[in-house]
């Protein structure tokens, strides 16, 4: 049901994670090299060219 809660026990709990980490982040050092104008990086979303990321629809 909705808003139902699921209690554990610390075993399952632990069970959890027997296989080790779930996930590990990875962030690299970002290098700023320039800056897109302000009404461009409206446009696209970020005013670092380094982060424009934009999606593709394929197919």
């Amino acid at each position: 049901m909705a808003g139902e809660t699921v209690s554990m026990d610390e075993n399952q709990f632990k069970a959890l994670f027997r296989f080790g980490e779930l996930a590990m982040a990875f962030i690299p050092i970002q290098v700023y090299t320039r800056r897109f104008d302000p009404a461009e990086g409206l446009r696209r979303g970020t005013i670092f060219p380094e982060l424009y990321k934009p999606y593709r629809i394929q197919g």
